[in-house]
This record gives C-alpha cells, structure tokens and sequence, in this order.
C-alpha cells in the first residue's frame, strides 16, 4: 500500500478524482471528462496510477499539468 487516497470532487463543473498524501496533500488529479492524469509529483507516476487503477476504464493522457494560455486567463 502506497498510503495515497483517492478524493472525488466537483471543482469548474467537472469531476475530478484528487489523489492525496496521508498528510493531505495533492499530488494529482484525474479529470475524467478530459482522460488525463495531471500530475504534481512526477516521481510518483507509478504510486498515481496503481491508485487511480479501479477509476480508470480507458486510455488516459499522463503529464503535468497543462500550462494556462491567454485564452482560459481571465482579465
């Protein structure tokens, strides 16, 4: 066991599955509308994944996350 938690949650309208330390923290989130796995600790792609297994019934996009354009910046 990895200790890491799987937390779903409703955040911009969509759902995402948070993957989380004992401590709390985020390290990833999956967006199940977008299949894509964004994470936040690179070093731990393999413990991410093997926790979102029983989520994730496709192919998915792995990475960081992706990086804000002009466009989704709201001024």
């Amino acid at each position: 066991m990895n200790g890491l938690r799987v937390i779903p949650t409703w955040r911009h309208g969509r759902e995402r599955l948070y993957v989380c330390l004992p401590d709390g923290r985020n390290i990833a989130w999956y967006d199940r509308e977008a299949a894509r796995v964004n994470l936040l600790v690179q070093d731990r792609e393999d413990d991410v994944m093997r926790a979102l297994g029983p989520f994730i019934t496709g192919p998915v996009t792995v990475g960081p996350p992706p990086v804000p354009t002009l466009a989704l910046i709201h001024i």
